[in-house]
């Protein structure tokens, strides 16, 4: 296994500290062509949240969470399930949200106006982040306990 050592692990956080506060304008916002797009990516959220369900239910089903790696995997898929259902809303407060509380700036900057509940709505719907990272960190430290421990990988009969 490779090692990283501090010196080498400072130097990447000092960059990415840089990279950070030197940035400028992020273009995180993201629109879907209507209407067909927004249909899709709805209907790619849902099914998402649909086949995390069913495997967090198999998971459960199996006894897989009551072991420690598999554990923090069902914990990641839950998170995710909530984020699906998260973004699913965010999206739909965000076809609500009239097209002048967004405009622009001479920079192209995106500018929102916070006039309206489905304003404030769209702004912390957006934040679907906060739900998305920790579920994926709880998979990938279930799946590198997993790794690490090769007894709890389950063997199947061929």
């Amino acid at each position: 296994m490779m090692q990283i050592h501090k010196s080498s692990t400072t130097t990447i956080l000092f960059c990415c500290s840089l990279l950070c506060l030197t940035s400028t304008d992020a273009n995180a916002f993201q629109t879907h062509g209507n209407p067909e797009g927004i249909y899709v990516h709805q209907a790619a959220h849902l099914f998402f949240a649909a086949s995390c369900t069913l495997l967090h239910r198999q998971l459960q089903k199996s006894g897989f969470l009551d072991m420690d790696g598999w554990h923090s995997i069902g914990n990641g898929i839950f998170w995710l399930i909530l984020w699906n259902i998260w973004t699913i809303t965010g999206h739909t407060i965000e076809e609500l949200l009239p097209g002048a509380n967004i405009t622009t700036d001479g920079s192209h900057t995106p500018i929102i106006y916070l006039d309206s509940w489905v304003a404030w709505a769209y702004v912390v719907f957006k934040c679907d982040h906060l739900l998305c990272v920790p579920g994926m960190y709880l998979i990938y430290k279930g799946v590198k306990k997993i790794a690490a421990s090769p007894d709890l990988i389950p063997r199947f009969p061929l």
